[in-house]
């Protein structure tokens, strides 16, 4: 149920984005474009910070009520933060006074909604995550009906982001999940201990990875501009439904995997690996698909602000940076839930600088922007390969030792 509630939030995103092309100017899709990496953004930090380490509690069996509020507290003021932020740089960008205020609002609504769903994940409330996900879809589709019936801008298309995301979040009203989140300074510092011990190698290796991912988005409209980066941000939200994808599997499945490390049950741990790979090579697939056809519709449209080869190269492009994240997703939950989060932490500092750097280059030598997508597809495919080397030699010596303690 968890997977068809991502597949929903995948296709309304693809079908919101789709609607907004035709409709917005360059600069207002840039900046529509870059908030959504900035909420992407958001998500993998309260991943790191609340969703990985509680997948390493329930590996050690060390979940408690107290522990539960400290994550709570920290979601909060996580929420706070980038909804100033996001804010603060759609201002900054251009956008207008409300679209700017709608846009922070939307980060904060999202984000509390992202930790509702760790937080009945982690809780096995799984069909309370489900049903905000299938709610916060239903939101983003009824928006994107009015926003293809109506005169859109960047305004309307920020209200209709935030109406969907304060809708999604409303819906774990009978989850128990609002009477965990504390606003407490006493849960606020308890957190420090998980920070120290847990969280700062998985927010390290956050920053790193968005780095490897994102580094053209930020490079391009920093020097460049917005209006620059809107034809990246058409073929990154091309591809939203697998960043969706790879975020919400990610976010269930490390309970899962953080559980059956517990038991020590290596032929469940592989299957359910194997299970995660399968299904995002298969998002991947259908996303390649839809792609395709919103290349075709662009065409159809007759989009003139925005060059069919680049848009067929940056599709190509993406595809390719997708297959390497979608593969190495299954590594990197299963290194995280057994406690390597400092290992994944190091190596995505070569990918890390291999994406900045080739970007960087790539966005002073030439004159285009979507070449600057190699950049980051020379840093997804070292992140690949390192993350690979390090689930091996783990899954061969944490497999023995549990087989041997098992016999004997």
């Amino acid at each position: 149920m968890t997977s068809f509630g991502s597949v929903a939030t995948a296709g309304a995103n693809f079908v919101l984005a789709l609607v907004l092309i035709p409709r917005l100017s360059k600069a207002e899709y840039g900046i529509y474009g870059f908030c959504m990496i900035a909420v992407q953004l958001f998500y993998n930090i309260s991943n790191a910070l609340t969703a990985t380490p509680l997948a390493s509690d329930l590996a050690s069996g060390t979940v408690g009520a107290s522990r539960l509020r400290s994550y709570g507290s920290v979601s909060i003021a996580l929420a706070i933060l980038a909804g100033a932020l996001m804010a603060v740089t759609s201002a900054h960008l251009g956008a207008s006074n409300r679209a700017s205020l709608l846009l922070g609002l939307f980060a904060f609504f999202a984000n509390m909604r992202w930790y509702g769903r760790t937080y009945c994940l982690s809780l096995q409330h799984r069909g309370s995550s489900a049903a905000s996900d299938f709610v916060y879809s239903t939101g983003l589709l009824i928006s994107a009906v009015f926003l293809y019936a109506s005169n859109a801008n960047l305004d309307s298309a920020a209200l209709g982001l935030c109406f969907a995301a304060v809708v999604g979040l409303a819906s774990f009203f009978s989850s128990g999940f609002f009477s965990a989140l504390s606003a407490r300074l006493s849960d606020f510092s308890a957190y420090g201990e998980v920070l120290r011990t847990k969280a700062a190698w998985a927010l390290m290796a956050v920053v790193m990875a968005e780095l490897t991912i994102n580094s053209h988005a930020y490079l391009v409209t920093a020097f460049k501009g917005a209006e620059a980066y809107a034809v990246l941000a058409v073929v990154a939200l091309f591809f939203r439904p697998t960043s969706t994808m790879l975020a919400a599997i990610g976010q269930s499945e490390r309970p899962k995997i953080g559980r059956l490390i517990n038991q020590k049950n290596p032929i469940a741990v592989e299957k359910l690996l194997r299970e995660i790979k399968t299904i995002m090579l298969g998002t991947v697939a259908g996303n390649s698909m839809l792609a395709l056809a919103a290349y075709g519709v662009i065409l159809v449209l007759k989009q003139e602000k925005y060059a069919p080869l680049d848009l067929l190269i940056g599709a190509g492009t993406w595809a390719g940076i997708m297959l390497f994240r979608a593969t190495r997703l299954a590594d990197t939950i299963y290194c995280q839930a057994s406690g390597k989060i400092k290992e994944v932490a190091s190596i995505s500092i070569y990918a890390g600088i291999t994406s900045f750097s080739s970007a960087l280059l790539l966005v002073f030598l030439l004159d285009n922007p979507v070449f600057s997508l190699v950049g980051i597809l020379a840093g997804d495919a070292v992140l690949y390969f390192l993350t690979h080397r390090i689930a091996v030699q783990l899954k061969r010596t944490q497999f023995r030792s549990w087989r041997a303690g098992n016999e004997s």
